[in-house]
């Protein structure tokens, strides 16, 4: 779940599950989703989405950017794995820088896949608010509260200006010690849709040259913390031709099953077969039907380092506890020779005693 929140996608640090929102076309393409489910109409881009089915308020999307399980990128993948071991949400860094770095890694395509949008102006409640600028879009906050004042507003609000017509995503991590609860505006309109401060990618949909946006926060009780806020837009031209070079390195799949695949890939040159299978103790690889190392990339996903040319692969999974055991009985049946061997040579090498008439008799 490190791994996923490292890139913007929702997720617990101390367990192995993350939660998945809409996020952003570049995670949709490394998590290996084909398909997304909108309830109540929470997904707010769907340029690369397709409806399929709808019932009541729930709708499901396939992903026309799609790329299978496993292709292959450039090795500089392998150091795009920097995921912290810190304790705080701040020290994933920004999640579009990250996606950024992998995106280029992957493709080779030198342009960013995403421009940033620089914030115009941060507002706050100034008698209750202490709000300060620490490096480029990480703030350090402080809130008071006036207990004889109920009505008080507790807040801040970073506000942007589109350049031109793009598809928006924003971002909000916090550390932050109290509650808070986020809304996005549009030319004074509020989003309805979820915002969450645990660094997810999210959303804002298709805008124009010229809109405003604004980023706000309202706070419940006193507190003090840091938090990063960032805007960019997603740069489509370097998105799709990424994709292509993407798809021309696909795994070609045989056999699909929870604990192995099996299949060919042909690699253009040398590089990483990057898979979105999660990575456990007990996953084991071979290619072209020798034992291959894995390289296991963020802690979390199969990666396989290949040379240039065709390739059969497999990826499976042997259970620890099988080896456990295994071994465990492979020691016992060692064990096991070794005092029957020993008893035979007892037997075979002990003095025989003469027979006597009392024995015959």
């Amino acid at each position: 779940s490190k791994y996923a929140i490292y890139f913007g996608a929702g997720g617990n640090a101390g367990s192995n599950i993350f939660s998945y929102y809409e996020s952003s076309p570049v995670t949709n393409l490394m998590f290996n989703l084909k398909y997304l489910i909108d309830v109540d109409g929470q997904i707010r881009n769907t340029d690369y989405l397709t409806e399929v089915a709808k019932s009541g308020d729930v709708t499901l999307y396939e992903n026309t950017a799609y790329v299978p399980l496993g292709f292959m990128t450039g090795s500089d993948v392998i150091n795009c794995d920097s995921v912290s071991t810190s304790s705080t949400k701040i020290s994933y860094g920004n999640p579009f820088e990250n996606q950024i770095n992998w995106f280029r890694a992957a493709t080779g395509i030198e342009t960013p896949v995403y421009n940033k949008i620089e914030v115009e102006s941060v507002d706050c409640s100034a008698e209750t608010v202490e709000i300060k600028e620490l490096k480029q879009d990480i703030y350090s906050l402080k809130v008071k509260t006036d207990k004889t004042d109920k009505d008080q507003e507790l807040y801040t609000e970073y506000n942007y200006t589109v350049e031109e017509d793009c598809s928006v995503y924003v971002v909000f991590r916090a550390t932050v010690e109290h509650e808070e609860n986020i809304s996005i505006t549009v030319n004074g309109n509020k989003d309805d849709a979820t915002f969450t401060t645990n660094g997810t990618v999210k959303s804002v949909g298709e805008l124009k040259a010229g809109d405003k946006l604004s980023i706000r926060t309202d706070y419940k009780k006193e507190g003090s913390g840091k938090f990063r806020v960032c805007c960019y837009s997603l740069n489509k031209e370097v998105f799709d031709e990424g994709v292509k070079i993407l798809k021309k390195g696909v795994l070609k799949t045989t056999t699909v099953t929870d604990t192995a695949v099996k299949g060919a890939v042909t690699a253009e040159k040398d590089g990483l077969l990057y898979t979105s299978f999660p990575y456990q103790a007990g996953w084991r690889a071979k290619v072209d039907g020798k034992d291959a190392d894995i390289t296991v990339l963020g802690g979390s996903m199969i990666g396989l380092e290949l040379t240039a040319g065709e390739h059969e692969i497999e990826i499976y999974y042997v259970p620890i506890s099988f080896l456990m055991g295994f071994g465990i009985s492979a020691i016992g049946l060692a064990v096991f020779m070794v005092l029957v061997a020993l008893a035979s040579k007892k037997i075979l090498f002990k003095k025989i005693e003469p027979v006597t008439e009392d024995q015959i008799s």
